[in-house]
């Protein structure tokens, strides 16, 4: 299967594996890069699945929510419907959600707030991933 990453207006990437691809998001102003896929980091029992978004703890309660909620639209929009339950995560600063989302590998959304030079805010990973993020404390 070919990995893809999209780059949507508005500091939107989403990455990851899909049966759909890039054609899913005719109509759109995306960009499309293909690279050899990867593969997850194993999966999670159906009955415990969940979404997970990721941000960082250096930045204001009030865009920790906004950039959570960028990263979660941005995971449904790119995969269908989320699993039922939502973990929200952190992490201390850029440097640490830049490093975890190098890390992670399969369906992962990456969203660059516009409004802060397109930094890095917050990341939406899969219920596959729940491995790779087990460690990480939930938001406070």
């Amino acid at each position: 299967m070919v990995e893809h990453q999209l780059l949507l207006r508005g500091g939107l990437e989403v990455g990851g594996s899909s049966p759909s691809g890039p054609a899913a998001w005719s109509g759109s102003s995306v960009e499309s890069v293909e690279r050899n896929g990867l593969e997850g980091a194993g999966s999670t029992p159906a009955r415990t699945a969940k979404l997970y978004a990721i941000t960082r703890a250096d930045l204001s309660p009030g865009m920790r929510v906004a950039q959570v909620g960028h990263a979660l639209i941005a995971w449904v929009l790119a995969h269908g419907a989320p699993p039922e339950n939502l973990v929200v995560l952190q992490v201390p600063d850029l440097a640490a959600l830049s490093a975890l989302a190098e890390r992670l590998d399969g369906d992962v959304v990456r969203f660059h707030e516009p409004d802060l030079d397109g930094a890095l805010t917050a990341v939406a990973a899969g219920p596959e991933l729940w491995r790779a993020l087990s460690s990480l404390p939930l938001l406070r």
